[in-house]
């Protein structure tokens, strides 16, 4: 399911849920282990909320934004984010401890 807003989000993880099905976040799609697929699930693609926006010292990032567009909108402001993540590895995945991440989260699957 690609998904155009946080409700076609929304709707997709309770599709998921009433159907017993697996259900998959995809940011970046940049992943070698294929975490951000599934076989008999429902893959939610994020990708267009890939939203990035800086004011008061506080950078809010959508759960599409790839490392890449990131990085290059901080450099704008003279700011920086410390990733250690290639350029296409999306948000979600950094920040939520995908398999791979240096800087697994407790809430993740590793």
């Amino acid at each position: 399911m690609r998904t155009a807003s946080a409700g076609d989000v929304r709707a997709s993880v309770r599709f998921a849920r009433d159907n017993a099905l697996a259900c998959v976040p995809k940011s970046g799609g940049h992943s070698f282990v294929g975490a951000s697929t599934v076989e008999n699930g429902l893959v939610v693609d994020v990708g267009p909320l890939n939203g990035i926006s800086y004011a008061d010292d506080v950078v809010t990032v959508g759960a599409g934004a790839e490392m890449y567009d990131i990085h290059s909108f901080l450099d704008e402001y003279g700011r920086s984010l410390p990733t250690g993540a290639g350029p296409t590895i999306g948000i979600s995945g950094l920040a939520l401890g995908r398999p791979g991440n240096p800087h697994p989260r407790p809430w993740s699957d590793e």
